[in-house]
């Protein structure tokens, strides 16, 4: 409701409430034509059938001008809404509660005088007129109480300067670091009308937050950082003159240099005045010569420094306002500042920016400044006093002025002024306009409500409970910077003239119960009247469900009766109850199409809470009342819409003709067409038996040990796609993904025999890495690696692996087939359901489908939609269904019975487990070491090929030395190759796509950063370190440190320890050689070796960096391997301890050289 409304309406029920009137029936025919009031009488002229009539009101009503005004200067919200002639009902009732009402409370208080014959019903006219005209103009109610009203708002429209506490003694030994934290421009603007009053139609909230918005973009990006040259051996002397700040500055040679570069941009002159000066522990003032100057000009020269200057030559007025801009700079640039209203004189004002104290950041760097502000920086030149610490305040609130309005004449074209935006952005003068249309003060208002988190006593809202129906509404008092300060009640502070910080504390709850009451009017009374005020059920209702979440934001709690705190809306429960005949062993099959009506039977209900009633009991109950009620011992809210919702849901008929999986998901979410289901025992049964593993042997052809989630995980695979249900193992990396799907491979040969291989998908990178894991665990099955130029699909093969990129390409070949299984890894690969290569992999046709991924979901639960819709199709709807169910309610209401719902649905067909899981922690090796094998790229194999022909030419032409160094040579061009095509042509432009290594290596990069997890990366060259650190930055925009042999000693130190400390340093490069040994760097539980060392002691080494005494989690070891290569051979030749080069003489490359051409040609060759 309209406050004026609201306002007239209480005035005219007070008016009405006295015996002069009742329930008579009322002549709607007369009119008020017009109405003077004078001291203590309100004359009108009314009109009925034509004729004028005269109709006068005398007051009587007792009043004490100097009592109310004691009264009101007491109150700052009082005084603050009288100022702004914006009374509210809690005003006239806390008036009146304390013994001095301003409108009659019982009928000899008015005396009426009329020559109409229908008395009352032309009062009822003469009060409708009378209460819209006091709501208008509050002075009304003044003037017939005989009171001046100019006299009493004189005394309280000028801005009060506010004495700012200093707390707590900082040392100036060590300067806090300037940062502060980005303030949130809608929080800052929470509480802020869209304008202030006199002013509708405007949009001030709009205008001003464009400023914000124009600060928060561009205000970084200003040339205010030019570093100019310091001045030495200068002091700086404020002083005020004419009501204008200036500075002496002495010597001044320096500064009029600097005053010289700006050309004749600033006038200066030098001259003789008396400073102060500290000598011998006393403060003196002495004459010195120096320049006189604004203080702007200062300011300005100031804020071109980018950091902090500490040397011995430069005063410590210097370092005081060098450290005093950035504080500034830093404010302005995250928000810390708010306009406030700045009187000129008694009739003149202007807009100013003044700093806002929006949380203990900003308070520590201000009660900082204040202990650094040396002594005699400011004096008062008229009688040659120092300023106390206070101007260090003033200066900073005077220096953010600055600031920001030079930002704003910068951004002048941005910021196009429009009438509203003019007050922000234009340095003028406006009139006061006293009286009831006070502009100033209106405007100040409205400024206190930017930022409420600003202050350090909250008003903490107590709702205490009278009957079922009726409260007491109080507020009390919290210190919110001393949490061991009691909490008060507003009573105690009020009435306690003596009470500690009692003008601060009123000064501050006054402000906010002043903005929290234009959400909740009743506020205003407990404040005015410090008494509880009484509300009823519908008032308790608005302040829990309007008010509660917003004011919770500002740091305002409101604590409600334990009996209220689980208010219950009703809900339609659909009872059931399964028929017995039900063959439960097909009710979910994957082939079955059900009608409900057949297997069960319905009954709909009403539940309030864990209620349960009838419908035709719901609607008797909802035909009586609404809004919030008490129902058998709970508070029920009852809304009209939702009633009305509810009804027509009752009436709607059920969609019961489902297939399994629409079943499986009404019983998993426990809804039917949006409506909660109860289900009964015997489904709740045939529902936990499809769920639950069945139990099942181990695959005897597993070359390999399964760890104890590892048979979890096999079993479930096995449980589910054995009922023809698709499933997603989204296990965290390095747990194993692999081999579990592999187990359920073998145990489907072992059973079933296949005739038609089953097919995986994975990234082109993973093909070598599964081929391994075949050969490694699974050797019986017989794998077709269907990739490449030459590809050929073997059918007879018991598994064909293929890729992403060949699936798209070849879907017309590869969709002819049924294959036992569909598997996919790297699921999110299809995370785009509208992508050709998401279609192409859902055409394949499957007995069964599995999904593998570490990320099921990275950016958008559409992506779990997408795989979901791969596993089993249909079962979580449409997309556009998904997205109305589930997406729009998690994602952007964050409504967390909505996910949890999710979360019901897909657990069945969802496994993930992390290696920070209690139950798998236990259950891996601390050090879990993983060989991942990478493909060359087609660049790198034609790299490869043409390096090792013209190397052999040369190493079968050459002897001793000279075939020793082009062995060498071979090796190290070969490994660069491997690494990277610009590590070996020192290509200067490169990204991962070169390298099938650098692919690998930012694939596990991104799921370790994803997991908010520390990795070390070794390489044996600081050449690939830089590349490796340039493509991190580039494609995972993370900065990765790199820690090489060519750093100092102290840079080490510091990259050790940014590394070890630094939540947001992710990722440390080492080179083999410098960080192999002597470093103790726990904090990361990932190492991926880059190029291994032919030497698994200097390997291990490395990985001890991590795994040592202090890590207190499973360590990762991750080994690229390129496949087909001479390191793929190495690596065999290390594990297999062949004689070759027996492992007790394989300390290095320097062995090779001692091999035959034939032996070099059977290591080095390429096998792809």
């Amino acid at each position: 409701m309209d406050s004026g409304i609201e306002l007239s309406s209480y005035i005219l029920k007070k008016f009405l409430e006295l015996s002069v009137f009742d329930e008579v029936l009322i002549d709607k025919e007369i009119y008020v034509k017009n109405a003077e009031y004078s001291e203590k009488k309100a004359e009108f002229s009314i009109e009925k059938d034509g004729k004028l009539y005269d109709f006068s009101i005398e007051f009587a009503i007792p009043s004490d001008e100097k009592k109310l005004f004691d009264l009101i200067q007491e109150q700052p919200g009082l005084k603050k809404r009288l100022s702004l002639n914006d009374l509210n009902p809690a005003f006239f009732d806390a008036i009146e509660y304390m013994g001095f009402p301003l409108l009659p409370v019982d009928d000899s208080q008015i005396n009426i005088k009329t020559d109409i014959q229908d008395v009352k019903s032309a009062y009822v006219a003469v009060c409708n007129y009378l209460s819209d005209d006091i709501a208008e103009d509050n002075s009304v109610v003044f003037i017939l109480n005989g009171i001046n009203l100019d006299k009493l708002q004189s005394a309280f429209t000028k801005k009060q300067s506010e004495d700012v506490g200093i707390e707590g003694v900082h040392s100036c030994g060590e300067l806090p670091p300037v940062v502060l934290s980005k303030l949130d421009t809608e929080e800052l603007f929470q509480f802020v009308d869209k304008n202030p009053l006199f002013f509708k139609g405007k949009d001030f909230k709009f205008n001003l937050m464009t400023l914000y918005e124009t600060v928060e973009d561009d205000f970084s990006s200003l040339a205010f950082n030019n570093n100019l040259a310091v001045l030495r051996n200068t002091d700086f002397y404020f002083y005020n003159e004419n009501n204008e700040l200036r500075v002496f500055i002495s010597p001044h040679t320096n500064f009029s240099f600097y005053l010289k570069s700006r050309g004749s941009l600033f006038r200066y002159k030098v001259k003789m005045m008396a400073v102060p000066v500290k000598k011998e522990g006393e403060i003196i003032f002495e004459e010195k010569q120096g320049l006189d100057i604004e203080a702007d000009v200062v300011l300005e020269y100031f804020l071109n420094f980018s950091e902090f200057v500490d040397v011995p030559a430069v005063s410590h007025s210097s370092k005081f306002l060098n450290y005093i801009a950035l504080v500034v700079k830093e404010a302005v640039k995250n928000c810390y500042f708010k306009p406030f209203v700045n009187y000129e004189n008694e009739n003149i004002f202007n807009i100013k920016y003044e700093l806002l104290y929006a949380n203990d950041e900003i308070e520590n760097l201000v009660s900082f400044i204040v202990d650094f502000m040396p002594e005699t920086i400011a004096f008062n030149k008229e009688n040659n006093t120092l300023k106390n610490k206070n101007f260090a305040v003033e200066l900073l609130n005077k220096y953010l002025d600055f600031c920001l309005w030079k930002f704003i004449s910068i951004k002048a074209a941005k910021l196009k002024p429009n009438p509203v935006l003019l007050y922000f952005v234009k340095k003028q003068n406006y009139k006061v306009m006293k009286g009831s249309n006070n502009v100033a003060s209106a405007l100040s208002t409205w400024f206190d409500s930017i930022g409420i988190l600003k202050y350090q006593y909250r008003p903490l809202i107590r709702v205490e409970k009278i009957t079922e129906s009726e409260f007491f509404l109080n507020i009390d008092i919290v210190d919110t910077k001393d949490t061991n300060t009691p909490v008060v009640n507003i009573k105690d502070v009020f009435d306690n003239e003596y009470f500690e910080n009692r003008k601060k504390i009123i000064s501050e709850i006054s402000a906010q119960v002043y903005i929290l009451s234009k959400q909740f009017e009743r506020l205003s009374f407990v404040l005015y009247a410090k008494t509880p005020a009484k509300i009823n059920l519908q008032e308790l209702f608005y302040l829990i469900q309007e008010c509660s979440s917003p004011w919770a934001k500002a740091g305002i709690e409101i604590i409600i009766p334990k009996d209220l705190k689980n208010i219950v809306r009703p809900k339609i429960l659909l009872q059931t109850k399964l028929n017995k005949d039900v063959d439960f062993s097909t009710l979910f099959s994957r082939t079955s199409q059900i009608s409900l009506d057949d297997i069960m039977n319905f009954s709909y209900k009403v539940a309030l809470g864990d209620t349960i009633i009838t419908p035709e009991e719901f609607m008797a109950l909802s035909e009586k009342a609404e809004g919030l009620i008490n129902y058998r011992d709970k508070y029920v809210i009852l809304r009209p819409s939702e009633i009305s919702s509810l009804i027509k849901q009752l009436k709607k008929p059920l969609h019961t003709k489902m297939n399994s999986l629409q079943l499986l998901h009404s019983a998993l979410s426990q809804t039917i067409d949006d409506v909660e289901v109860d289900y009964d025992e015997l489904f709740r049964k045939a529902l936990v038996d499809m769920i639950n593993p069945e139990e099942t042997d181990i695959p005897k052809t597993l070359n390999g040990e399964l760890r104890k989630y590892q048979v979890n995980g096999f079993k479930w695979l096995y449980s589910n796609t054995k009922k023809h249900f698709g499933c997603c193992i989204a296990d965290d990396m390095g747990l194993g993904k692999t081999i579990q799907v592999l187990s359920l491979l073998l145990k489907y040969k072992e059973e079933n025999k296949p005739k038609t291989p089953s097919i995986v998908v994975v990234p082109t990178t993973l093909i070598g890495n599964w081929q391994k894991e075949c050969e490694k665990f699974a050797p019986s099955l017989k794998v077709c690696i269907y990739h490449g130029l030459d590809r050929k699909l073997d059918m007879k093969a018991d598994l064909i692996i293929t890729s992403y990129a060949i699936v798209r390409m070849d879907l017309e070949v590869l969709s002819k087939h049924e294959y036992p299984f569909v598997i996919i890894d790297e699921a999110q690969n299809i995370k785009n359901p509208q992508t050709a290569q998401s279609v192409a992999v859902k055409t394949l046709k499957g007995g069964a489908y599995v999904a593998m991924t570490g990320t099921p979901i990275e950016n958008r639960l559409s992506e779990l939609w997408s795989i979901f819709d791969f596993l089993n199709r249909g079962y979580l709807g449409t997309l556009g269904e998904f997205h109305s169910s589930y997406s729009v309610p998690i994602e952007r209401e964050k409504d967390v019975d909505t996910a949890n719902r999710l979360k019901k649905v897909t657990s069945p067909f969802l496994m993930r487990r992390l290696k920070t899981d209690k139950s798998i922690i236990g259950d891996l090796p601390e050090k879990l070491v993983l060989d991942d094998y990478c493909n060359l790229t087609k660049e790198q194999a034609v790299l490869y090929e043409k390096t090792l022909s013209n190397t052999m030419n040369s190493i079968k032409s050459s002897s001793g030395i000279t075939r020793k160094g082009n062995i060498l040579k071979l090796i190290t061009s070969l490994k660069q190759i491997c690494n990277h095509p610009a590590h070996f042509t020192k290509e200067k432009h490169f990204t991962s796509e070169s390298s099938g290594k650098a692919q690998m290596t930012m694939e596990i990069l991104g799921n370790i950063v994803d997991n908010n997890e520390k990795v070390l990366l070794f390489t044996q060259y600081r050449e690939m370190g830089e590349i490796l650190q340039q493509i991190i930055a580039k494609e995972l925009n993370q900065e990765a440190s790199f820690f090489h042999g060519s750093l100092s000693r102290i840079k080490r130190e510091e990259l050790i320890s940014d590394f070890q400390q630094n939540d947001d340093r992710k990722i440390m490069i080492l080179s083999l050689k410098a960080g192999g040994t002597g470093l103790n760097l726990t904090a990361a539980a990932n190492v991926i070796h880059y190029d291994l060392w032919w030497n698994p002691a200097v390997e291990n080494q490395a990985t001890d960096r991590t795994y040592r005494i202090g890590q207190t989690r499973n360590v990762m070891v991750h080994r690229l391997i390129t496949i087909g290569t001479f390191e793929e051979k190495i690596d065999d030749i290390l594990k297999s301890k062949q004689k070759l080069l027996d492992m007790s003489l394989f300390e290095g490359e320097q062995n090779i050289t001692e091999l035959t051409d034939k032996e070099i040609m059977e290591i080095f060759s390429l096998r792809i």
